[in-house]
């Protein structure tokens, strides 16, 4: 699988009555890792949204690992090391 190049960032999400009211989304170059530009809010941004799954486990794993170890916080920061 190739590495990916751009990512969409959620910036601006709120937990509403009704569910979640996402306000803003950018595109993330990941190799520069300038901020491109805003996404337009579209109907085919949500069909894509409804498409993708998220495993989790991963994102456990790191909250466990920085409970255990404050430095690891940082080097998550240092080295954008994002999955």
């Amino acid at each position: 699988m190739p590495d990916p190049k751009t990512r969409l960032v959620f910036k601006d999400v709120e937990v509403t009555n009704e569910g979640l009211l996402i306000r803003q989304v950018e595109i993330i170059d990941m190799v520069s890792g300038e901020h491109l530009r805003p996404t337009k809010l579209t109907k085919e941004l949500a069909s894509f949204l409804e498409m993708i799954e998220i495993d989790t486990d991963l994102y456990f794993d790191t909250v466990k690992l920085r409970e255990k170890n404050p430095a690891f916080a940082q080097l998550i920061r240092t080295f954008n090391l994002t999955t």
